[in-house]
């Protein structure tokens, strides 16, 4: 292991990095099993010659893009009822 000297506050947001990592992995894994759409995503791309890793990490991602949206239009939403 090799030690780096952070800045003070680096080691509380490498930690929350790391947990919403594993937790959008165990997501992705579920969705690979359980999403029609991402399961024939996941299976193109290991088709195709990717690793299974790497798709599931092109999962991750997806599931990212998506929260992400969902997120957006809740808060359009919210804001035109507002107006």
């Amino acid at each position: 292991m090799i030690a780096v000297r952070l800045a003070k506050g680096t080691e509380l947001l490498l930690l929350a990095l790391l947990l919403v990592k594993r937790m959008l992995f165990m997501c992705a894994m579920g969705a690979v099993r359980n999403n029609k759409n991402l399961k024939a995503f996941y299976e193109k791309l290991t088709n195709n010659g990717k690793l299974k890793m790497v798709a599931i990490v092109a999962v991750m991602r997806k599931l990212l893009v998506i929260i992400n949206n969902c997120c957006k239009q809740y808060y359009l939403d919210k804001a035109y009822m507002l107006t």
